[in-house]
């Protein structure tokens, strides 16, 4: 090869590094973010850019649906039964709730909610059933992962008998959650006469826009009564676990007025998927509820976040709710890469004298992720974090419980890409007695945990420690 297109070569590619970087920089990024890029352009040629292509750009100016879809949505007049008047905030976390509610659309505080949490796959399958057989109205569906097996061919199976009944059923899945289903799976209820839609479509022309910003969102809402939230999709391996162990996860039913926080959250996604479709729900269906239940008058906000927008609104929300923690802090994540604020504010938690406890998976379904969290639990140990792995199987719960009256179940991860690529949704939940029952359920994946400790997490193998600390370099990136 010439000397001359040797030289024009290394220009061309000097330029494209150079160019990379004020684009990061340009988009105000984080200093972490940004040298993460450099590095990865700069060592691997060719390779770095086409990654860059396809999972560094930045959208959060994108705009994903109209402002005049958002504000019906948003501002559709709610009863005054539902709304809650600012004297009954729980006043130790008014400001985390003003926070929310000005970050996240969807996040008014609501009360009169009956919740029940569930642990694993079998219940909430199973209660997720007898409310589609008892539905009214309408059902309307959305998750991440909407697979063909067994047990996603029954649910559609009942999903089309209740469309034949006249049920108004509309469907929304991720496009990259179900890149290996087949279009036949979806076309055969919408035959049936279900409404389905994809999540941004991962096509060849806008692969590289869409690629990196994922609806991690699993929800379900039935009648406007009834909404269901958490870490589980549909696919046979929530109910009947891996083949190395049980699948740990964590949902929760509402019944009640917080209902209509997964209604705004739904119908501001689906609005999206079909940009074409100008009627927009006008009307929700408000539960009755019974107050004089004792466990009917739960507060909860529905937190949502995503790549769009100025504001990280979950990663946001933790750290204030971090920070105000006086005594324990319980958190359980399948994914454990924190970003650079949610690390020093765990670890300024523990360092205060808070009881912080964190439980991650013996063995994950990412290798490649679960050796990026490993490198970051020195840090937590050394602060006096008591960290646990599970060991049955995998857990893949989001469960995060604080101080006897704090609780947060949803898609969110305690990861980069939760916080900043992907769309998610969390309830925040300001009660005892849920406070209590999410905090036995930790307790109890933790006597089924190993703990570890700083001693012999330190006599790991060099080379396990040199991969570890390599492999977080790119752990902004994920």
């Amino acid at each position: 090869m010439p000397d001359w297109l040797i030289t024009g070569i290394e220009i061309a590619y000097a330029l494209i590094v150079i160019g990379v970087a004020l684009a990061t920089i340009l988009s105000n990024r984080s200093v972490h973010k940004t040298l993460a890029w450099v590095i990865i352009v700069v060592f691997l040629p060719v390779i770095g850019l086409i990654l860059y292509l396809f999972f560094g750009q930045d959208n959060r100016k994108v705009r994903l649906i109209s402002k005049r879809s958002l504000k019906r949505i948003v501002e559709h007049p709610v009863p005054s039964s539902v709304k809650i008047e600012k004297k009954d905030f729980p006043e130790k976390y008014a400001p985390v709730i003003n926070l929310m509610s000005t970050l996240s659309p969807a996040a008014s505080l609501f009360g009169a909610n009956n919740i029940r949490i569930e642990s694993s796959g079998a219940e909430f399958f199973l209660d997720l059933l007898k409310d589609i057989a008892q539905a009214k109205q309408y059902i309307n569906i959305q998750f991440y992962i909407f697979l063909d097996d067994s047990l996603g061919r029954f649910i559609s199976d009942v999903l089309i008998e209740r469309a034949s009944q006249g049920i108004k059923i509309k469907v929304l899945y991720d496009s990259m959650g179900c890149w290996n289903v087949k279009k036949s799976f979806f076309k055969r209820m919408q035959n049936a006469g279900i409404d389905v839609e994809s999540y941004l479509p991962v096509r060849f022309r806008r692969l590289a826009r869409h690629v990196n910003y994922r609806n991690h969102r699993k929800l379900v809402i039935i009648d406007g009564r009834i909404g269901y939230l958490g870490g589980m999709n549909i696919a046979k391996r929530y109910l009947k676990g891996v083949r190395w162990g049980t699948w740990r996860d964590t949902n929760v039913r509402i019944e009640g007025h917080g209902v209509y926080g997964l209604e705004m959250s739904f119908l501001t996604d689906w609005c999206f998927a079909k940009p074409g479709k100008k009627e927009i729900r006008t009307e929700f269906t408000y539960p009755e509820c019974n107050q004089n239940a004792s466990n009917d008058n739960v507060m909860l906000q529905i937190a949502t976040t995503g790549p769009v927008g100025a504001w990280r609104e979950m990663m946001q929300g933790y750290m204030h709710l971090f920070a105000q923690c006086k005594e324990y802090l319980y958190i359980e994540t399948p994914y454990f890469i924190p970003t650079e604020s949610i690390r020093s504010t765990i670890c300024n938690v523990a360092l205060s004298g808070c009881d912080v406890r964190l439980i991650i998976p013996k063995r994950s379904d990412t290798r490649f992720v679960h050796a990026v969290s490993q490198s970051y639990l020195q840090d937590f140990l050394d602060a006096g974090v008591k960290v646990y792995s599970y060991k049955p199987g995998f857990l893949h719960s989001k469960l995060l419980v604080m101080d006897g009256d704090f609780v947060s179940i949803g898609s969110t991860n305690i990861d980069c890409r939760s916080f900043e690529n992907n769309f998610e949704i969390n309830a925040f939940i300001y009660d005892k007695r849920v406070a209590a029952e999410a905090q036995h359920q930790f307790i109890k994946d933790q006597n089924m945990s190993e703990r570890l400790y700083t001693r012999h997490w330190k006599k790991r193998s060099r080379w396990r420690k040199f991969k570890e600390s390599v492999l977080r370099l790119l752990s902004p990136l994920l």
